[in-house]
């Protein structure tokens, strides 16, 4: 079982890196995306389009501490302006962001009815935290598990667009 410093406080409906993965694969099956380096902002476009939320860029200047962030209430993702375009340029920081955020879209709606707001002291699994999941899902969707297993960290983070950190967490990982 992983660990980690509780990294919200916000609970949600349990999901394994395995389910989040088979989400993620089965969203790069139906796009067409399996083994490919993802086109995020394109991605971005259809997925709201298609889940009828929406997407905003803002002045960085208006999300001080987030680079992006999800809002279920107003089924919308606001994205600082910077973090836009540093995705449209390929900075493997901000495709991560953006992939996280169509992460809570996807993991987090409103549809999701275990969502809870947990004291400061309560623990929380990875498993059930808001952060983690999304992070899980960013991972999952912009690597290709399948394509993986011979490859090195260098080649991973360049084949899929990821930082050295995220390949490495994703090679790790690639055996459930």
């Amino acid at each position: 079982m992983e660990t980690q410093k509780n990294s919200s406080k916000i609970k949600v409906k349990p999901r394994s890196r395995r389910d989040i993965r088979n989400i993620a694969d089965t969203l790069k099956k139906k796009f067409g995306l399996k083994g490919k380096r993802i086109d995020i902002l394109r991605f971005l476009e259809i997925i709201v389009f298609l889940l009828k939320y929406e997407y905003e860029i803002v002045e960085d200047s208006e999300l001080k501490t987030n680079y992006a962030e999800f809002d279920p209430l107003d089924r919308a993702i606001r994205i600082r302006e910077s973090v836009y375009i540093g995705a449209s340029k390929g900075n493997t920081r901000d495709r991560f962001t953006i992939a996280h955020e169509i992460g809570h879209m996807i993991l987090h709606s409103l549809m999701d009815a275990e969502i809870k707001f947990c004291r400061f002291d309560e623990k929380i699994n990875p498993y059930e935290d808001i952060e983690w999941q999304a992070n899980t899902f960013a991972g999952e969707f912009l690597v290709d598990f399948s394509e993986i297993e011979y490859m090195n960290i260098d080649e991973i983070s360049e084949k899929f667009g990821v930082s050295r950190k995220v390949a490495q967490i994703q090679k790790e990982k690639l055996y459930l």
